[in-house]
């Protein structure tokens, strides 16, 4: 066990793309739906405290899954908040691992890897190559490589958009730069407060920001939409 170590999984989101009756978290492949699949993952890092924020809709999960603890988020506004809500628990531990439950086949050296950095480091991102990026977002650099922020693609101007170093969204972050999350504020437009911009934060803060790079992009596929639980879920049966 990592005494040292939470994790959060964020599973309150409201799942509007997947245009189904149900939430995506309970999508099944290989007979355990991605939430499931993502407590596992999580449980082979031996955190000292299993966390996950989801909808009180679904209290239920708490008499099914054993050894997690349970935040209730009623009003998803955002992974921002998600942290910040657990981040009012006041959590003692001097690490935290963030990933998501649409997210579930990640890369256990990987994650191992933002663990261990953050004895160094304050933020840790988890981050991949690409050069036909649309979707991800881009991490800019400054003009001493320095991590500086996350830029959406849709955002991005015509420079920033040729940026081919790529967001993935697990993130590590050191219990000294967890007070900057609370300055992340809600986007004019979406009214949301996005956990992307504690990179912007940091940066200005000149808190100490890494990333790792993940070369095998079987690790990175997300579901948002309901092709894309088909694309995963052929991935991982062609994988078998």
């Amino acid at each position: 066990m990592d005494k040292e170590l939470n994790i959060l999984i964020l599973a309150a989101g409201k799942s509007s793309r997947i245009r189904l009756n149900k939430s995506k978290i309970f999508l099944e492949i290989n007979s355990k739906t991605l939430l499931e699949h993502s407590i596992e993952f999580a449980r082979k890092l031996e955190p000292k405290n299993l966390y996950i924020i989801i909808n009180p809709k679904f209290k239920f999960l708490e008499k099914k899954i054993k050894n997690c603890k349970f935040i209730y988020q009623s009003k998803p506004s955002g992974t921002g908040s998600a942290v910040k809500q657990f981040l009012k628990k006041k959590p003692k531990e001097n690490k935290l691992l963030v990933t998501y439950a649409d997210t579930p086949f990640l890369n256990i050296k990987s994650a191992k890897k933002i663990i261990k950095r953050l004895d160094h480091v304050d933020l840790v991102l988890y981050s991949f190559m690409s050069k036909n990026n649309k979707n991800y977002g881009l991490i800019k650099k400054d003009k001493n490589n320095k991590i500086m922020e996350i830029i959406e693609y849709s955002t991005a101007n015509k420079f920033d958009r040729k940026i081919q170093l790529c967001n993935s969204g697990m993130v590590g972050i050191s219990k000294k730069n967890y007070k900057n999350i609370f300055n992340i504020k809600k986007n004019a437009i979406s009214k949301e407060c996005y956990l992307t911009d504690i990179v912007k934060i940091s940066y200005k803060k000149k808190v100490s920001i890494e990333n790792i790079v993940e070369h095998n992009k079987k690790y990175l596929i997300g579901v948002n939409t309901l092709k894309d639980f088909i694309n995963l879920k052929k991935k991982i049966r062609d994988k078998k």
